[in-house]
């Protein structure tokens, strides 16, 4: 692929942690270590890439992709706004220059200005009242009983939530919506079209968070990691999708890996999906020209690269 987006997740407070993070030792100033961290080594390895991509001897997918880097949020009690402003104002580690450098950008002590730590940013709702919604049943189960016993309740909740997030901290800033109707994961019906949820208003939110999306400059991700948790279609389902694209919105690939062994799993299966209702391009953010932009590709050049053929069906 031309590009490969770097992202982490942001840290969160004592009483969000987890359970798997209480029970591993974890706490708030730990996942503000990792994150820090996190931004050290994709910088490393970015530069590492640029440095190798002046090299002819390298093949050509590799000369021409480029690494962005990212964080993805949380939404939860609102102090996250706070949060976002500082990483998108955190600079990047310095990279020092070499003696024979003659950058007009240099700065006295012999390092280039600091660029930017995170190029974009994906934002995410995880919790509901305070509760995980796609960690596990019981805790899912809690998020519901808070909101009024019923899925329809929560995932009103989860969207209205959602909706805060979009217009508190996407103005402005490139951004993608992650993982649109996670809600969906734990629910009694999974794989039900949200459209089915008009009764109790459902997707009516649905579409005023799309619609807050579009005006916002922000894309959906299409994340695989659905299908390798056991439902029929991705984040977001068909119904979103085929709303979204009527809308003109643009979608861009995830897969939500959270370590080397879902690196595109389920990408097969994703390219398929959308072919499935029409979509003719996709979107990716590059930063070739100095800043951070959308760019778009058609279906056909994405299928033309090796890329696919290293993969199989999940």
């Amino acid at each position: 692929m031309s590009v490969v987006a770097l992202t982490e997740h942001v840290p969160r407070k004592d009483e969000h942690l987890y359970p798997s993070e209480r029970e591993d030792g974890y706490v708030p100033a730990k996942l503000r270590e990792m994150l820090d961290g996190f931004v050290e080594e994709a910088h490393r390895l970015r530069r590492q890439h640029e440095a190798r991509r002046s090299h002819s001897n390298y093949p050509r997918e590799t000369l021409q992709s480029e690494i962005l880097i990212g964080f993805e949020t949380e939404w939860i009690d609102g102090s996250e706004v706070a949060q976002v402003n500082e990483l998108m104002s955190r600079k990047a580690p310095p990279l020092p220059l070499t003696t024979t450098s003659k950058d007009d950008n240099a700065r006295s002590d012999g390092s280039q200005p600091p660029e930017p730590a995170f190029d974009f940013f994906v934002a995410s709702v995880h919790h509901v009242r305070g509760h995980p919604i796609d960690f596990d049943q019981p805790s899912y189960d809690s998020a519901r009983s808070e909101c009024g016993g019923t899925d329809d309740h929560l995932f009103n909740a989860y969207f209205h939530d959602q909706h805060d997030m979009i217009r508190s901290l996407c103005p402005g800033r490139v951004h993608v919506i992650g993982h649109f109707d996670l809600i969906r994961l734990y629910s009694s019906s999974p794989d039900r079209d949200l459209r089915e949820m008009q009764d109790t208003g459902v997707w009516q939110r649905v579409e005023r968070n799309l619609q807050a999306t579009m005006e916002n400059g922000g894309v959906l991700e299409v994340n695989s990691s659905a299908l390798r948790k056991g439902l029929k279609e991705p984040y977001p389902g068909l119904s979103v999708c085929e709303r979204w694209k009527e809308m003109g919105g643009t979608f861009v690939l995830s897969d939500d890996s959270h370590g080397i062994a879902h690196v595109a799993a389920g990408y097969t299966e994703v390219l398929e999906f959308l072919k499935s209702f029409g979509v003719t391009e996709l979107g990716f953010l590059s930063k070739r020209s100095g800043k951070v932009e959308l760019k778009k590709m058609a279906m056909e050049e994405v299928e033309r690269f090796p890329f696919w053929e290293t993969l199989s069906p999940i």
